[in-house]
């Protein structure tokens, strides 16, 4: 018995095994980290000390959210950076 063929983004065919077995890594939380400079958004969130007082002026908390926001250029924690609250 063939595959049933499910439809992917690309408007190509994809078999239920592939599709199923990178539903399932998502669920399992490997999922592709965002790493720049090194260093993911969660580790520059731990460990830049310049992030964590721009978050302190702003009150927002040092998330991996905010540490990517900060990291492109938007964000309450960047706001404040360039305001010069800190």
């Amino acid at each position: 018995m063939a595959a049933r063929q499910v439809p992917s983004m690309s408007g190509g065919k994809k078999k239920d095994s592939e599709y199923y077995a990178k539903a399932r890594k998502h669920a399992e939380g490997e999922r592709h980290k965002q790493v720049r400079d090194g260093v993911t958004n969660t580790d520059y969130a731990k460990q830049s000390g310049q992030f964590a007082k721009c978050c302190e002026a702003a009150g927002v908390k040092p998330t991996a959210r905010q540490a990517s926001k900060f990291r492109n250029g938007h964000g309450a924690a960047y706001a404040a950076g360039k305001a010069g609250a800190v």
